[in-house]
């Protein structure tokens, strides 16, 4: 059930958006050059070009002006595909100067109880209401570029020529904007029958929303306006890289690393900010940020959103403490090692004799290496041989003869006695054994040891233990 429930959400809210965004308005003047006491008019045409009927709400939230539609015609229905055009009626209540004027016109499209809004704007101008003592004759031509970048300074330049034979002195020339960068003023002297070239530079807002705007050419003398010029521009998307400042903030084997972020575009926008590092370095950072590799070089790698002059401070953390920690940890061990280990060393093996399945004939070999620096003496090994088996009597030319052998309930133990090893000296020590009984299968020969050191406190170190089995 909630699973119907929300694929019906996703759905309706689909359905909305697709709605919203499928309207054409657009706003003709039908007379836009008025005085005080006239009325401005407009021709308002909106298209449903949509695939469902929506519903239209048209109003104002102008100060000093009504701006309405006919009563009828405020709020309307239209059927996907069809168009609906009306008059809107523009009056100033208060008492403005002559000049160029842009009050707004809202549009909101309903669907679903969701509604979305367009804005036009109704442009018009004022004139004086008394005649003007002469009628002004100034031909303007604007120079100027129509797609702007905010992030470059700007030059307007507008071309005059007096077709009067007056002398227009004292001639203000306004630049009106809703941008306030926009807005200059101006004092000129134009002879009659002269030409004359006005330049305005500009240094756009950097962060200026990227839209259509209108300037407005206003001209003065003596308080009156005697000619309004419009122009239509627009401000384009700027997005460059995000301005990077990298801090490191350093503590004992630590280091905090601080990348100050800027979004120096217009828009909104989500970027990649890359620090480089090695592959060590980003191994012992920890941050919100992942590791990549890029044309051979390793990068610190964060993805993140900002708006228009946005800041974002992204942090990561270099901590040499751990591997230190391991590093000492480790080297502890291995002094704990090297002092507990035993100097010496006893491995064991033994062989068969004869060919075939009997263990009844064994060759012992036992190794004894010295692991220190230092020579080790009265070095004393001992084995053990198992109780169904005897020691043989001769023994190979070089081999030690043992010092002892002495018999016991577990078996016969075999001693050797070596008056001194030196540093990293081995000596190999064999014996034989033999059984009067056929041994089959595995034999379980225990393990020998070695005793060291001085006096009652010798020490012992065993060797490994030897499982030897008949080949079958």
């Amino acid at each position: 059930m909630r699973c119907k429930l929300l694929v019906f959400v996703l759905a309706l809210l689909l359905l909305v958006s697709s709605a919203l965004a499928a309207t054409v308005s657009t706003i003709e003047p039908i007379n836009n050059n008025i005085n005080t006491n006239q009325q401005a008019s407009f021709e308002l045409t909106v298209t449903n070009t949509g695939e469902v009927t929506q519903s239209y709400k048209v109003y104002s939230l102008e100060l000093g002006w009504i701006i309405d539609p006919l009563p009828k015609d405020r709020t309307f229905d239209l059927n996907p595909g069809s168009s609906k055009t009306t008059t809107i009626k523009v009056d100033p209540l208060e008492s403005f100067k002559p000049g160029a004027y842009a009050p707004t016109l809202y549009i909101d499209e309903i669907i679903g109880g969701s509604y979305s809004t367009q804005t036009k704007s109704l442009k018009l101008y004022i004139s004086p209401e008394g005649p003007l003592d002469y009628l002004p004759s100034i031909k303007s031509t604007i120079d100027m570029n129509e797609k702007i970048n905010p992030q470059d300074p700007l030059s307007i330049k507008l071309f005059l020529e007096n077709k009067n034979p007056l002398n227009l002195k004292d001639l203000k020339i306004k630049l009106q904007s809703d941008m306030i960068e926009f807005n200059k003023e101006v004092v000129i002297n134009i002879p009659p029958l002269e030409k004359k070239t006005i330049e305005f530079s500009i240094t756009p807002n950097f962060y200026q929303q990227p839209k259509d705007y209108y300037l407005f050419f206003i001209f003065e003398r003596n308080g009156e306006t005697v000619k309004v010029i419009d122009k239509k521009i627009e401000i384009i998307t700027t997005t460059p890289d995000f301005t990077t400042e990298v801090v490191e903030e350093k503590s004992f084997l630590k280091t905090s690393l601080l990348v100050n972020t800027h979004n120096t575009g217009n828009v909104k926008n989500t970027q990649e900010v890359k620090v480089p590092t090695s592959f060590f370095v980003a191994l012992l950072t920890s941050s919100e940020a992942k590791s990549m590799k890029e044309d051979g070089q390793r990068y610190l790698v964060w993805t993140t959103t900002l708006g228009p002059d946005e800041y974002v401070v992204l942090k990561g953390v270099r901590n040499y403490r751990i591997p230190l920690g391991v590093i000492i940890v480790i080297l502890i061990l291995l002094g704990v090692y090297a002092y507990i280990r035993s100097p010496v060393s006893l491995s064991k093996q033994a062989t068969s004799k004869k060919k075939g399945s009997s263990l009844s004939e064994l060759k012992i070999t036992l190794l004894v290496k010295n692991l220190s620096k230092k020579p080790l003496k009265n070095v004393e090994v001992i084995d053990q041989i198992p109780g169904i088996t005897n020691l043989e009597k001769g023994l190979s030319l070089g081999t030690l003869r043992p010092q002892e052998v002495k018999h016991t309930s577990r078996g016969t133990l075999v001693k050797w006695k070596l008056a001194e090893l030196e540093p990293h000296e081995h000596r190999v020590i064999t014996y034989e054994i033999k059984s009067s009984l056929n041994i089959l299968g595995s034999l379980q020969l225990p393990r020998g040891k070695v005793l060291y050191g001085k006096g009652k406190k010798k020490k012992t170190a065993y060797s490994n233990s030897f499982k030897i089995s008949s080949q079958t």
